[in-house]
């Protein structure tokens, strides 16, 4: 069976089990210190060329000896692959079941579990489709928290408000 390529202005679409999912424009307050967490595990991923250069900034950490660092440097890239050598899904899809909810959906929970209930239940569309909307859903707060000032916030907010950044609306089908 063909992977199932899903227009990255879907609004919603049904999963294996029949359950309509919604691309929703934003998250709850509860869902947003999970979006948190799950954003710091998805900035510990590295390419292999990042996984080098975190290897050769301990060894030169070590040889200085700067061994509390390199400790903490060992520490991150144990955490970078944990998940992987798991078999764990990426964290970028678990960020998208933070905002791809069915209607009935409590915003005010989440657990991994149910989260790979839906991954799963997505298992017939292509990946890109949900890994591409959740790096665009963590740009958006990532470029807001190194703006200079609440100011730039402030003024960004006001250019395009969160409807605008994400799609809202379903449409038919």
């Amino acid at each position: 069976m063909a992977l199932i390529q899903l227009p990255l202005e879907t609004n919603s679409f049904e999963g294996k089990s029949g359950k309509k999912y919604i691309v929703q424009p934003d998250v709850s307050v509860y869902r947003f210190q999970k979006f948190e967490q799950l954003q710091i595990e998805a900035q510990l991923l590295m390419s292999v060329s990042g996984f080098h250069q975190e290897v050769r900034k301990i060894r030169e950490l070590m040889e200085k000896p700067q061994f509390a660092s390199a400790s903490s440097a060992v520490v991150n890239l144990e955490n970078g692959t944990a998940r992987a050598m798991r078999g764990d899904p990426s964290p970028l899809l678990y960020i998208a079941t933070l905002f791809i909810c069915t209607d009935d959906e409590p915003q005010d929970a989440w657990s991994e579990a149910a989260a790979m209930e839906k991954i799963t239940d997505w298992g017939q569309y292509a990946a890109s489709f949900f890994l591409t909307l959740a790096a665009r859903f963590t740009a958006r707060y990532i470029q807001d928290f190194n703006s200079d000032s609440l100011n730039t916030l402030l003024q960004k907010a006001t250019e395009k408000s969160p409807e605008e950044a994400m799609p809202t609306k379903a449409k038919k089908k």
